[in-house]
């Protein structure tokens, strides 16, 4: 039976670089750099078939919450609306398939080098990211040996070997990222193992076999590995036999207290080795991760075995450090390798009631609510450098300086997780505040784990929102829609206090969701707002990602229009739909006839094959069947191709159509008429009544 060696998806969220200052970095420059708004998108295939997977579940983490989708019947998903940050993307297929993984960055705009973008528009980026899954349907056989003789040389053809029984022998797919990626079995009393259910790794991707350590009365035996190019599909590969030698083991660490993320910044580092070590041998280096600063400690050994590293000063949290060790076993073996530790998550600002979109103030924060901030660690209200403050903001995000202090009372909920602040009377209606804070966790026993930052929000105005944008429709003289139009102007009636119009789309394909295109300034002098220029669809508007060009249209998709009044009280109803679809009729492009010698007359010559190609404007329905007849119009006029003599084939991209004629032996259809009907692009829209070929 094959066993499996688990490793537990964990979807890392890392929004925040840093535990100082994180909130304050993404605000202080709200007023000039906008916000970035992720979107993630792909195909999941199986690797080997490339067929689409249905409903195969996807899963990240946003602000801590776990969030999911499918995959529609096509194998696409989309995940939107993602604020800048790390995300890990797990796909978890049906049960017969291991799990995928992928890292994916939405990055912030100054990575992004826009600098200059207005607070009211936001900065869509868009991710694809396709994905294969691995059938658990592969198979893999093999022998492992073992050396009789240590103090002989190995016999190039291992007569000197015996079978090796009951040795643990690892399936190794870590050049896939998958979970689980490791399996194990045993070898039988003749030596053998046998694997099952193993991921179908294709010949692109090394697999690797090894041995665990073990002995038996000729000695000991270290790791032995092989690798192969893939598996096989839905059956079973032959793995080369695996010889092991008897082997005086190097010495290794065989445990730690290191290696885990959340290494204790008070906490001693401790190495136990395999072997006694020569201690006087030993060459320690504590530095930072960077390697720019070295750490100063105390080493000591316990039996010459277990080594402990006492650092002078307290680590900081969330940082990386970097452990190097280079000595010698009481066996004269050299022990040298380099350890990362990761200290422990400081105290960080996770969410709260002024704040609902990262990077982005709150608009509608009524004016007689609590304040609440949530912290992902017990919160000190009593560390004498903590601070909690409400300010009235008399000027810019860049300019606090005549910021006024509104008088709070300041509580925290039963977890001290959560700081409440309680103003001492109703806020003013729609007026800019700044919420500061100085927090430290109630676990610190120093200032080195501290968390600072600025919220600003907006509470609600006595204004009310805009009323709903009417009228919405197309500007006439910009041309019809076809499969890869991207770029669109309408019209529309103007709304009272209003500020400027959102424009938004969405598909009945892969996006869903409302997606927000475009702005428009509100001119209160005009009845009807036109717009001037385009709004130019996203490139997540896509239909097939794999080609050359956008086709927001293509295969019957429509795109779903909006607009939205907006002001600072916020986003009134969304206005009637305007439609967006393919209503352009395909075009012939030209034809093109091949085979039989040049011609579609046989007289005198033996049968042939006559290829009459369709060439198309765009992409085109391929199942439609095809209306097809043959008019007698020169060459043999008692012989005319009968329609069952005639196949068609399309193209991969659905851009070309050929027709295979078959003319028997001494027959002429050259001047006949190939008449072709019912053809319609990819969204159904039907072509020219008929199209036809002079056969030649």
């Amino acid at each position: 039976m094959t066993k499996q060696l688990f490793w537990i998806p964990v979807i890392i969220l890392l929004l925040l670089a840093g535990c100082t200052e994180n909130v304050t970095n993404y605000y202080n420059n709200l007023e000039t750099n906008g916000r970035v708004i992720g979107y993630v998108h792909g195909v999941v295939t199986d690797a080997n078939t490339n067929a689409r997977l249905d409903s195969v579940d996807v899963q990240w983490a946003v602000n801590g919450e776990l969030m999911t989708t499918f995959t529609n019947n096509l194998g696409y998903y989309t995940i939107s609306q993602l604020p800048p940050g790390y995300y890990e993307v797990t796909f978890f297929g049906h049960n017969n398939y291991a799990i995928s993984r992928s890292m994916v960055t939405i990055p912030r705009l100054e990575e992004l080098f826009v600098d200059d973008m207005p607070t009211e528009e936001d900065f869509d980026y868009s991710v694809t990211e396709d994905i294969d899954l691995y059938r658990l349907n592969a198979g893999a056989t093999g022998m492992v040996y073992a050396q009789e003789d240590d103090d002989k040389e190995v016999d190039p053809d291992h007569h000197d070997f015996h079978i090796a029984t009951r040795v643990t022998v690892i399936a190794d797919f870590r050049e896939l990222d998958i979970s689980p990626d490791e399996y194990l079995t045993l070898t039988d009393m003749n030596g053998a193992f046998e694997f099952s259910n193993l991921p179908a790794a294709t010949g692109a991707n090394r697999v690797y076999f090894r041995t665990m350590p073990f002995a038996d009365t000729s000695g000991s035996y270290a790791t032995q590995e092989i690798g192969t190019n893939g598996l096989v599909y839905n059956g079973s590969k032959i793995i080369k036999d695996i010889f092991c030698e008897i082997d005086v083991p190097d010495p290794f660490v065989i445990s730690n207290n290191i290696d885990n993320r959340d290494f204790g910044i008070d906490d001693n580092l401790v190495l136990t080795f395999s072997k006694q070590m020569v201690p006087t041998s030993f060459d320690i280096t504590l530095e930072t991760g960077e390697r720019t600063e070295q750490i100063g400690f105390e080493a000591t050994w316990s039996n010459n075995i277990t080594l402990t590293i006492n650092p002078y000063v307290t680590l900081q949290h969330n940082e990386t450090y970097r452990l190097e060790l280079d000595g010698l076993s009481q066996d004269d073996h050299r022990y040298n390798e380099v350890f990362e530790i990761d200290t422990e998550p400081g105290i960080e600002y996770v969410h709260s009631n002024i704040q609902e979109i990262e990077s982005e103030d709150l608009r509608d924060f009524p004016i007689n609510s609590n304040i609440e901030v949530t912290f992902n660690l017990p919160v000190n209200l009593n560390h004498p450098h903590s601070d909690f403050s409400l300010y009235d903001c008399v000027g810019t995000h860049d300019d606090t300086s005549d910021d006024i202090l509104v008088s709070t009372a300041i509580t925290v909920s039963g977890d001290a997780m959560t700081v409440i602040l309680n103003p001492d009377y109703n806020l003013e209606y729609g007026t800019l505040y700044r919420q500061h804070f100085d927090v430290y966790p109630t676990s610190a026993t120093a200032d080195t784990d501290k968390d600072s930052g600025d919220i600003w929000f907006w509470t609600v105005s006595n204004e009310t929102l805009p009323a709903q944008v009417t009228g919405l429709e197309r500007v006439s003289g910009h041309g019809p829609y076809d499969y890869n139009r991207t770029d669109f102007w309408f019209m529309w009636n103007s709304v009272v206090n209003a500020d400027h119009y959102l424009i938004f789309a969405k598909d009945n394909d892969k996006n869903t969701d409302l997606v927000h295109i475009g702005t428009v300034d509100a001119d209160d002098h005009l009845d009807v707002i036109e717009m001037a220029e385009p709004v130019i669809l996203p490139e997540q508007f896509d239909v097939f990602d794999d080609d050359a060009i956008q086709t927001p249209f293509a295969d019957g998709v429509d795109v779903l229009f909006y607009v939205a009044a907006e002001n600072e009280i916020g986003i009134g109803p969304y206005s009637n739909i305007a439609y967006g679809s393919d209503w352009q009729v395909p075009t012939l492009t030209g034809t093109t006839q091949t085979g039989g010698g040049g011609s579609a007359d046989q007289t005198g010559e033996d049968a042939a094959d006559i290829l009459v190609t369709f060439y198309f404007s765009e992409y085109m329905d391929a199942e439609t069947a095809l209306n097809i007849s043959v008019l007698e119009d020169g060459g043999d006029d008692e012989y005319v191709i009968p329609t069952s003599r005639i196949d068609y084939e399309w193209s991969s991209d659905r851009t070309f159509v050929i027709f295979t004629l078959h003319v028997p032996a001494d027959a002429n259809a050259a001047g006949d008429k190939l008449i072709i009907t019912n053809f319609k692009d990819s969204s159904l829209n039907n072509a020219t009544a008929e199209t036809s070929h002079t056969l030649w």
